[in-house]
């Protein structure tokens, strides 16, 4: 019922990861998923930790800078959303819409992984 989404009539506004409600971040605005400020399910310790994820697993291993941002975006998403309950099915599972997996393929593609180019692999 929680990932029906708004116009189901079902509030959205929800941290499926936490089973709580969004709040803003507390202390100091993160500068990784900053944009969830406002109304976030995660802590600025958390949104700081995905971005360590990003630098550590995404950015050493993939060579298209636009591609690394549209991950991060991705990862910070499903971490800090405030409306997680409309992008997730539960903890571990994620809904992205066709055209944003359109144009992260699309992106991503012209990189490489690991020095393999990713339309190849």
């Amino acid at each position: 019922a929680l990932a029906r989404g708004a116009a189901s009539g079902v509030d959205t506004s929800y941290c499926v990861t936490k089973d709580a409600r969004p709040a803003p971040l507390d202390g100091d605005a993160a500068e990784a998923c900053g944009h969830y400020a406002a109304s976030s399910c995660c802590t600025v310790d958390e949104a700081n930790a995905v971005r360590a994820f990003v630098d550590r697993e995404v950015a050493a291993n993939f060579s298209n800078a636009a591609c690394v941002a549209m991950l991060e975006d991705l990862w910070c998403g499903y971490a800090c959303s405030g409306v997680q309950a409309r992008h997730t099915t539960g903890a571990n599972c994620l809904r992205v819409c066709d055209e944003y997996c359109d144009a992260l393929y699309d992106t991503c593609r012209r990189g490489e992984l690991n020095g393999v180019p990713v339309a190849l692999q």
